[in-house]
Parts: structure tokens; sequence; C-alpha cells
């Protein structure tokens, strides 16, 4: 950091000293640091494409959509075939229930960058919301095709499963979801609700057991709650 500060102090109007410290502030856990930063690139170059993205990928981790929409909406001007500002764009509009907006920036990513495993996974989510079952089914399978070792793309395509009343299918992905990933909660719920749905209550109450024990260790008291309460109607 040193050396970037001394870089500074000799060309206080240099863009990318200030860019790069930026990124060493955000790496390290300072978000209003690296603002300042990505403040000073843009004031000094305002095409520079990255400070945007950057910024606005502080606001959005801030809960400030409206600002991180801004600043992904300049990116897009300043460079229409960026793939992942399309699909952070795509996250901010998910999670402000424009699921078309959202639908329209995950076709957009996966058009720039086919290889691009996290859109398809939440353009599959969103196509299991929207009652397009085939869609979803497709889009499981790219992600588990991209990465076979991605642990969360066997638990939505067993949720998938689940919901789609096949049981056998379901069971099989959440038991690979947890042999890749054995600490993975929310696979030992999807075990134990299809196990329920199954009238083998006693495995269920296993597995829900175990994903109650994970939520605790990994400090998610929440979860651990509604299992408790799920546990607790169960005969």
């Amino acid at each position: 950091m040193a050396d970037w500060n001394k870089a500074i102090a000799l060309n206080p109007n240099y863009a990318d000293t200030y860019y790069t410290r930026g990124l060493l502030y955000q790496t390290q856990g300072k978000p209003d640091l690296a603002l300042s930063d990505y403040n000073k690139v843009i004031s000094l170059n305002p095409n520079y494409a990255n400070a945007y993205y950057n910024r606005g990928n502080l606001y959005k981790d801030q809960g400030k959509p409206d600002l991180a929409l801004s600043d992904y909406n300049k990116v897009i001007s300043l460079n229409p075939n960026y793939a992942n500002v399309y699909y952070n764009r795509g996250l901010l509009y998910k999670n402000q229930g424009k699921s078309d907006l959202a639908l329209s920036d995950y076709n957009k990513t996966i058009a720039l960058n086919p290889n691009f495993a996290d859109a398809y996974s939440n353009r599959g989510i969103l196509y299991r919301n929207q009652g397009k079952a085939d869609l979803a089914l497709s889009d499981y399978n790219k992600v588990i095709a991209l990465n076979p070792k991605n642990a969360n793309a066997y638990n939505d395509r067993g949720l998938f499963y689940a919901l789609q009343k096949k049981p056998d299918l379901a069971l099989a992905d959440f038991n690979l979801a947890i042999a890749i990933n054995p600490t993975f909660p929310t696979a030992y719920v999807g075990l134990g609700f299809v196990y329920i749905e199954m009238g083998n209550t006693e495995v269920a109450k296993t597995n829900l057991k175990k994903a109650q024990q994970l939520f605790i260790a990994q400090g998610n008291t929440a979860g651990a709650e509604q299992i408790a309460n799920i546990l607790q109607q169960l005969p």
C-alpha cells in the first residue's frame, strides 16, 4: 500500500493508480476507502468502465441498489459486451422483483459468455418460479455440465425434482450435493422434506437434525430455529 500512496503523491492525476489502490482497499474489506478511490478515478476519467463496475458492486453490497444500478448502466453504455455487469444487474433486478428484466440480463450474460455457470443457475431458478419446468431443468443440467463439482447446482436440481414429485431423482441430487459438500445444511433439509413426502418420518428427522446442527455450527440461528419448528410438528 505504501508504494501506491507514494505513486499517488508523485502523480496525483493518474487514474490507474487510484483504481489499483481501490482494488486493494476492497480486497482488504475497507469499502469506504475503496469507494473514495473509485470516485477519484471517475473524476479523473469519466469513461473508466471498471471503476464504475467496482463502485457499483460496492453500492450493491452496501444495500444501495439505485446507485449500483446507475453505475451498472454506465458500464454498459461504455462497454456493452461486458458479461459480468449484465449478470450483476440481473441480480439487482431479481432482488427488486423485476423477473423479466432479470431474465433479459441473464440471457445477455449467457449470449456474451456461454460458460457463465451462475447465469444459468439463476435463470433456472427464474424459470422454475415461472413454471417453465423444461427450461429450468435444461439450465440446471447446463450448470452441472460446466461444473460437475458444484454442490449448489445439484441442490437446486434436487429441489426442482422434489417440486416435480420425482423423489428418487431429488434424493439422488441432494445426496450428490452432500457428497461434494458434507456441511451443506440446505441439502439435508431437502432430504428431510423428500422423506416426509415419502412417509419415512424417522429418516426425515435424522436429516433435519443434521441440518439443524450445521446451521448452528455456521451461526445461522434463523435456519436452526426454522428446523426446530418443523421437527416439533413431526410425529
